[in-house]
C-alpha cells in the first residue's frame, strides 16, 4: 500500500482515543490496528512508532504489551480534532477523510498562507492532485482543519 493512501498519525489517534479508558489507556494491538486500516502488520508497527516516538509526535507512550497511555499532546490533539466531528456529524463527512486532505493541503499549499487558501481552491486542488473521490463538504471541513492547525503552530 502506497503510504499517502495509507491512514495517518491523526488516524490511529482517532482511533485510540474511541478506545480509551477514562485514565488515557488505550488497549490496541497490531492485528487491531491492521483490521481497522486494512494494512499490513509492517504499517501498522510502523504507524504506532510514528504516534510513539518521543523525539517525534509523541501523541502516546507504550506502557505495556498492546497498551499505551495519551499523552498530554495526543489529548490536546484529540481534543482538537473533537471540534471537528460535530461539524461533521451533521455532514455525513468522514473525519478520516478529512484529516486525509488537510495533510494534502499542507503538502499542496506549502508555503502559501493558509488564510489565503479559498474554498474553490481547496476543491480544484484536491480534485486535481487525486483519484479520490472526496465529497465537497469532506474538502471544506480539511480546509478549516488545514487553516486552524496552521494558526496552532504560530
Amino acid at each position: 500500500m502506497n503510504r499517502d493512501d495509507g491512514p495517518y498519525v491523526g488516524d490511529l489517534l482517532w482511533f485510540m482515543s474511541l478506545r480509551m479508558d477514562e485514565k488515557g489507556v488505550v488497549n490496541v494491538s497490531i492485528g487491531d490496528i491492521m483490521q481497522e486500516f486494512h494494512i499490513d502488520s509492517f504499517e501498522a508497527k510502523e504507524l504506532l512508532e510514528d504516534i510513539t516516538w518521543p523525539m517525534g509526535i509523541g501523541f502516546a507512550e507504550k506502557i505495556g504489551d498492546n497498551q499505551y497511555r495519551v499523552t498530554d499532546s495526543g489529548m490536546v490533539e484529540i481534543e482538537w480534532l473533537k471540534r471537528f466531528v460535530s461539524v461533521m456529524a451533521k455532514r455525513k463527512v468522514n473525519p478520516r477523510n478529512a484529516i486525509k486532505i488537510s495533510v494534502k493541503l499542507r503538502e499542496w499549499f506549502k508555503g502559501v498562507d493558509p488564510q489565503s487558501v479559498s474554498v474553490e481552491d481547496a476543491k480544484f486542488i484536491t480534485r486535481l492532485n487525486s483519484k479520490k473521490q472526496w465529497t465537497d463538504e469532506e474538502i471544506e471541513v480539511a480546509l478549516r482543519i488545514f487553516q486552524n492547525n496552521t494558526k496552532a503552530e504560530f
